[in-house]
């Protein structure tokens, strides 16, 4: 038992004496605090002064001065950034990038061999062509068709118009056959019954005009016989001219199937020759190229990564007392320390929804042009790949 009651002793001797050394050395780190906050404020910039509350003081001690904010820092990504791949198997006929060469949307990248494809777009050309000069000759027949319809037709008219007036002059002309037979048999009866009652003058004459109407009405109904013989050539004329113009019709619905055809057929071989035409999706910088000239590539192979240089993002994480100051639209701004003073202007884009589980901090995303903007100040420029110090009002992360 004294043993210990002994042992326990030398513990807490040795306590005190920590705990003395502790204080001891307390008291030399707030003195030299002192010394550099005075002399801080007598030559430089004031240190920001945290927006948390002071911690309690300790009975005994003298409590440090605040230290000036520790602002998260960030990693710069790039805004954009796109592989490159080929859509097509061909072979690499040249191009003209080296890394970090700027490059536009409109640019080509890289020259593909695209003869195959080129030759098959010159064939169906040709091919539209000659099936375009097919459409005109047949479309020249219809029209050719139309018109011998339209005298056709207009023979048609005036052969109606012809038979009507004839008709009518027969009509007469039979009238006049009946009244000239009436008057000869009337004189010829009176003969009969009282010969020399009448000359035979009389009689010759009655004679003469019925032969002149029987004459005339024999010349006109042979006149409405050629003129029903020339209307039905003409009716014949016109079924076939009719069925020409329907085979006409149905030979320029197919021509305008295969010229639409071909000219899907063209449609399709434009856009296949597109994939030889390998242009960036924005304008940037080439960060990798994967190809050289003479090599085959096959489809999906990546050739390019070209990212966007004017936009960048920053990353970085805060803790659990930051996170709710921080929402999507918030104004940061970032700093780097290649470029003392400059400040580069972002708006928060991305804010995680749960804290990371081994540091129990939230993703943070800020997009920020890469150039700064501020007079004087052309040159500071913001790369992927940069540690920036991400300027949080109020400090820490």
């Amino acid at each position: 038992m004294p043993r210990i009651v002994a042992w326990g002793m030398v513990v807490l001797a040795a306590g005190a004496l920590a705990w003395a050394a502790g204080d001891r050395f307390l008291q030399a780190r707030a003195g030299d605090g002192g010394a550099r906050a005075n002399g801080s404020a007598g030559g430089g910039r004031a240190a920001t002064v945290s927006g948390d509350s002071a911690p309690p003081e300790v009975p005994g001690r003298t409590s440090a001065p605040e230290a000036a904010p520790i602002h998260p820092s960030g990693h710069v990504l790039p805004g954009r950034a796109a592989t490159i791949c080929s859509a097509v198997k061909a072979r690499v006929l040249a191009h003209a990038l080296r890394v970090g060469a700027e490059v536009s949307a409109d640019m080509e990248l890289v020259t593909l061999d695209s003869r195959e494809v080129d030759h098959r777009i010159a064939d169906l050309a040709l091919r539209l062509v000659a099936v375009e000069a097919e459409r005109k000759a047949v479309g020249k027949k219809i029209d050719l068709v139309a018109i011998e319809k339209e005298s056709l037709a207009a023979s048609l008219r005036r052969i109606e118009a012809e038979r009507t007036a004839l008709e009518a002059r027969i009509e007469r002309a039979a009238v006049w056959l009946v009244e000239t037979e009436r008057d000869l048999a009337q004189q010829e009866a009176v003969i009969a019954r009282s010969p020399g009652a009448i000359s035979e003058d009389v009689v010759r004459r009655a004679r003469t005009a019925r032969d002149m109407a029987e004459q005339d009405h024999r010349a006109l109904v042979a006149d409405r016989g050629r003129l029903e013989e020339e209307r039905t050539a003409t009716l014949l004329s016109e079924t076939a001219s009719d069925k020409e113009r329907e085979g006409l019709e149905v030979e320029l619905e197919i021509l305008d199937g295969k010229r639409a055809l071909l000219e899907n057929d063209r449609a399709k071989a434009m856009k296949d020759s597109t994939d030889y035409r390998i242009r960036p999706p924005f304008a940037g910088i080439v960060a990798e190229r994967h190809v050289e000239a003479g090599e085959e590539v096959a489809p999906g192979a990546p050739l390019f990564e070209v990212v966007d240089a004017e936009t960048v993002r920053v990353e970085f994480f805060v803790s659990q007392r930051k996170r709710p100051g921080i929402l999507a639209g918030t104004r940061i701004a970032v700093s780097a320390e290649s470029f003392p003073g400059v400040r580069f202007g972002g708006t928060v884009v991305e804010v995680a929804p749960r804290a990371e589980p081994r540091t129990h901090k939230y993703r943070v995303v800020l997009e920020t042009p890469a150039r700064s903007g501020d007079p004087g100040s052309e040159d500071a420029r913001l790369w992927p790949g940069m540690i920036v110090e991400v300027l949080i009002e109020g400090g820490g992360g």
